[in-house]
This record gives structure tokens, C-alpha cells and sequence, in this order.
């Protein structure tokens, strides 16, 4: 940071922060580019731009509408992934349909899908989880790493946000982070595909009461596993502020590599245009 701004902080579980759209506890009324948080302190961050239509690996056709499918435990591929086909109009946001929409909205179904390794559990979010996003973002941590997280931060504004994860498209895959025992948050880690459905770009930010406990590593390690084999994307991407170096070890823990600096990336309240670090992610590169 400049010389101007305070220090640099220590973070715990931040993510890095994306250069699309709206940053992951940000309600979407201010949706510029996405930002993300740090690692080990703390930051949020997020990220959106699924395809409009994806494979689904897995999926069973049969009377059941909820499907099963275990997976063996590896770096690409997580512990467990829960593929649940849910009838009617409500969740087509996360893969699409699986066929066309004959004979009305019975015949509609999307995959809600789940991910968990023993430890955390990335799952959909519901509006119930408001007032623990609004008790999270209390942190000045997460609104200094992503500037654009309202400073005071309402019920409201994690009401508005959670309401656009749920109802966003094919292009976005948005996860809450939480306790697989307890379904207590621990943080959000959200991808977004571009309009090609090949790329996909992270955020995450990890709540203050759960850093330190590698949260921001797995749910990273999570969610890139399951997007480079199940959804077959050729390339994983995040950027984070260039003093936010717990972000960026978390990054590259998880097996992203350090591209470079985008120079007068992103846009503070006060009116500071500051770089961001790019970080990539291809198939083959994941680390377990």
C-alpha cells in the first residue's frame, strides 16, 4: 500500500479478490469489478461467470430426483460431491436444465451441488445465512481488502447479496462456507465463468472467528478441484491487492501460479487506483 495508507495487515483467511463483478459480501447494487480478500487476517472476496450450459458427469436420468454420486477422494477431485436434481423453476442458476422445458416446469432440473472434504462443506446459500454474513463483514478487514464492501454493513446489504447469489445464473456458482457438524459459516468462496463457460474467475473471504484454521486453503483447493474436473474448465484465475500476502500464499498453496501485476486495476472509496496481482490456475496444476 502507499505510504499514505495504513500499514499493511496481517491476514489469516482471505481470499484474493476478482476483477469482475460485484465482491462476494457487497450487496449487488455497486457491481464493478470484483475483489477479494487475504488469507490469514482478513478479507473477502468473490468471484462470478458460469457457462450456460455445462456437462454433467455423474448425473443420473432415473425416477429419483436426487442422485448420489461418490467420488474418490484426490487434489482434482473432492472427498464428496452431492449432485441433487430439484424439479421446478426454482435453482435453474446453478447448471442449467438437464433437457428442454416440455411440459411445464415439472420438467425442469438443476444440479445443487456440494462440496465437502471432512473438515468444510461448500453448500448453496440461503437467506437464513444473513445475519452471520452481516456479522462478518463487521470486520474493517474485509472492506479495506475489497473496497468497494460498504464500510458499515447492514442485514439489508447481506439480505441483497444473498439474494443475488441465489438467483443468478448458469454464468455463477456462489458457495457458503461452513461447518459440515454445526452448518455454522465460516466464510464464501464464489466463480464466475466467462461468456465462453472456459474460464472461470475466484473470490473468497473467510470470517474472522475461523481463520487460522486453514478455511481460505481448502475451500480454495474445494472448489478448483471440482470446477477443472467436473465442469472441465481450461483455466482458474484470482487477484489479489499486492500487500495481501496472505491471500496470495493461500493462492499458491493450492498450486496458482503468479502471472504478473495489472497495473491501476481497481478503484478505492477514496478515490486510489490500486494494482492488483494476477494469479492462474490450468488442468494438471492443482496441488492436494
Amino acid at each position: 500500500m502507499d505510504a499514505a495508507i495504513e500499514p499493511r495487515r496481517r491476514l489469516d483467511n482471505l481470499g484474493g479478490h476478482s476483477g469482475g463483478d460485484t465482491p462476494l459480501p457487497i450487496p449487488n447494487r455497486e457491481v464493478k469489478p470484483a475483489s477479494a480478500d487475504g488469507t490469514r487476517g482478513a478479507s473477502p472476496r468473490e468471484s462470478r461467470t458460469p457457462p450456460t450450459s455445462l456437462r454433467r458427469p455423474g448425473i443420473r436420468r432415473s425416477g429419483s430426483l436426487v442422485a448420489r454420486t461418490p467420488l474418490k477422494a484426490s487434489a482434482s477431485r473432492p472427498l464428496s460431491l452431492l449432485v441433487a436434481l430439484t424439479a421446478g423453476q426454482v435453482g435453474l442458476r446453478r447448471a442449467g436444465c438437464i433437457g428442454p422445458p416440455r411440459g411445464g416446469p415439472s420438467s425442469f432440473y438443476t444440479r445443487i451441488v456440494e462440496l465437502q472434504d471432512g473438515v468444510i462443506r461448500l453448500r448453496e446459500w440461503t437467506i437464513e445465512d444473513a445475519p452471520a454474513v452481516t456479522r462478518a463483514c463487521q470486520d474493517p478487514d474485509i472492506s479495506h481488502w475489497i473496497p468497494w464492501v460498504p464500510r458499515t454493513y447492514t442485514l439489508d446489504d447481506a439480505e441483497t447479496y444473498i439474494r443475488g447469489c441465489i438467483e443468478s445464473g448458469a454464468e455463477r456458482h456462489a458457495f457458503a462456507v461452513t461447518e459440515p457438524e454445526t452448518d455454522g459459516l465460516l466464510g464464501s468462496i464464489d466463480m464466475g465463468l466467462n461468456a465462453h463457460g472456459y474460464r472461470g474467475h475466484v473470490g473468497y473471504w473467510v470470517a474472522a472467528w475461523a481463520r487460522g484454521r486453514g478455511v481460505c486453503t481448502r475451500a480454495l483447493r474445494l472448489l478448483s478441484g471440482w470446477a477443472l474436473a467436473e465442469l472441465e474448465l481450461q483455466r482458474l484465475e484470482l487477484i489479489t491487492d499486492p500487500d495481501n500476502v496472505a491471500s496470495q500464499r493461500v493462492a499458491e498453496k493450492v498450486g496458482y501460479r503468479r502471472e504478473g501485476v495489472l497495473r491501476a486495476h481497481l478503484r478505492h472509496p477514496d478515490g486510489r487506483i490500486r494494482d492488483s496481482v494476477m494469479f492462474s490456475l490450468l488442468p494438471g496444476e492443482l496441488r492436494d
